[in-house]
């Protein structure tokens, strides 16, 4: 089956980026197309939306990248890299702590917890209406607390502790940015990470889901549960 040609899309620098079929990128401003070679850039944005991979099967095929970093990248199907974070209250979690059940992280910085508000807000109509699975899902917020020092750490755990009350939801906090570095989050961004329960990475991604992309999200979800 041919997959459909991909609109080319604009990355940060305002050029224009194409999603090619065997997952890397070209970059039709500075290069041009490339007919017939599937040229590959280590440190590109691979990027697929989840509306996309509903909307086109055969973008199935494709990997779900988060931002490559200069190290590595996070992609589907790879085993999800070990992480631990801590509470406000001093309660700490960690991926060993979690095996056997599917994982829906959602890292963020401060100023990007409204981004995927949406999401948030259908995560508890979700769980009720699949209460028999309740105990094989772990969902894990966390906030980058990296930039908190000795002298505001108090004030950062207090903040934990308030919104973990505010969502009816533990908060986690990335105090030493390892969690961050390890899975490749990008920085004020909603980072969506769905880790199933064989421990691998089924879907990444950073920034806003659109409306149309929640619904598929929570099916793909549920069908991992």
């Amino acid at each position: 089956m041919t997959c459909p040609e991909q609109t080319p899309q604009k990355n940060r620098a305002g050029r224009s980026d194409a999603v090619i079929q065997d997952g890397s990128r070209r970059d039709e401003t500075a290069a041009g197309p490339h007919p017939g070679s599937s040229p590959r850039f280590p440190n590109a944005f691979t990027r697929v939306t989840l509306f996309e991979l509903f909307r086109k099967p055969c973008l199935a095929f494709l990997p779900l990248a988060l931002a490559c970093g200069t190290a590595f990248c996070i992609q589907a199907g790879e085993a999800a890299p070990e992480f631990s974070v801590q509470s406000g209250d001093g309660k700490t979690l960690s991926l060993d702590g979690l095996k056997g059940r599917a994982i829906l992280i959602i890292y963020e910085t401060k100023g990007a917890v409204e981004q995927n508000r949406q999401l948030k807000s259908a995560l508890p109509d979700f769980i009720d209406l699949n209460s028999d699975k309740k105990t094989s899902l772990a969902v894990v917020p966390v906030i980058n607390c990296s930039s908190a020092f000795w002298a505001t750490r108090k004030i950062w755990k207090n903040k934990l502790s308030e919104d973990s009350k505010k969502e009816n939801i533990t908060v986690y906090g990335d105090w030493d940015g390892k969690m961050a570095s390890a899975y490749s989050m990008v920085t004020d961004s909603s980072n969506l990470v769905m880790i199933g329960k064989s421990g691998k990475i089924i879907y990444a991604s950073s920034g806003p889901l659109p409306q149309a992309a929640v619904a598929a999200f929570l099916t793909l979800l549920k069908q991992n549960l």
